[in-house]
């Protein structure tokens, strides 16, 4: 459990922890290092998060982990110069579904009384991982369909559909625009509201770019959310 913290020099004030993608099996919290800049020039304190990778631990384990370094965060926010109240989480591809199951978390399995995290984001997300199994990735990951379905976070009627902004590229694969739908459909049906962002001309190798300016729409839309902006 291991995490990069970008202090905003507001003391204490929000957070937003963020978790690449890689499909469970490859990246590091040191190439997402840039998403802080967009976020702490407007007091937003920024951690980069990383966690464990197939095939060492399963998908599972992995949701398992972040679940516990979350909760190691709120428990230690005013050391990090961070208000508890005001966490909030974001992910991209794979870690879509990390932060998605971050905000469904029965907190008080982790002695925790009251909600972690306020509220979540994803950037093409992987919401249901079934159709993976299918994929070459799976040779790492070796999910069944049984664990798939046990960690999809796309269940209509599901109070935890919790996400708030659910963005994807114009020019993701129609997988990717599947789940994008998907999950904001089933959200509309468990009376959830997460809105949907699409961002033209980016595609999933370069749709986390958007992150990179601080005036873009989806950083933008990501800061409203955190800073609940009008």
């Amino acid at each position: 459990m291991t995490f990069d913290i970008f202090p905003s020099g507001t003391s204490p004030g929000p957070c937003f922890i963020y978790l690449h993608g890689g499909f469970w099996r490859s990246s590091d919290k040191s190439e997402s290092s840039f998403v802080a800049n967009t976020f702490s020039c407007f007091g937003i304190t920024t951690i980069i998060m990383n966690y464990k990778l197939a095939p060492a631990v399963s998908v599972a384990d992995i949701v398992t982990e972040v679940q516990l370094s979350v909760a190691s965060i709120f428990d230690r926010a005013r050391l990090f110069g961070i208000d508890n109240d005001r966490i909030h989480i974001g992910g991209f591809s794979a870690g879509g579904l990390l932060a998605a199951s971050v905000l469904g978390t029965d907190w008080t399995a982790f002695g925790i009384s009251k909600p972690a995290v306020q509220s979540g984001m994803a950037l093409s997300g992987i919401f249901d991982p079934e159709p993976i199994i299918s994929t070459s990735h799976n040779r790492i990951l070796d999910l069944t369909t049984h664990q798939a379905r046990a960690l999809s976070v796309i269940c209509p009627n599901d109070e935890n559909l919790k996400l708030a902004l659910v963005a994807c590229g114009t020019g993701e694969t129609q997988g990717f625009k599947k789940q994008t739908v998907r999950y904001a459909e089933a959200a509309c049906q468990a009376g959830q509201n997460a809105q949907e962002l699409w961002i033209e001309d980016r595609h999933h190798y370069n749709v986390v770019l958007e992150f990179a300016n601080a005036e873009s729409r989806l950083a933008k839309a990501t800061r409203q959310m955190i800073l609940h902006l009008d």
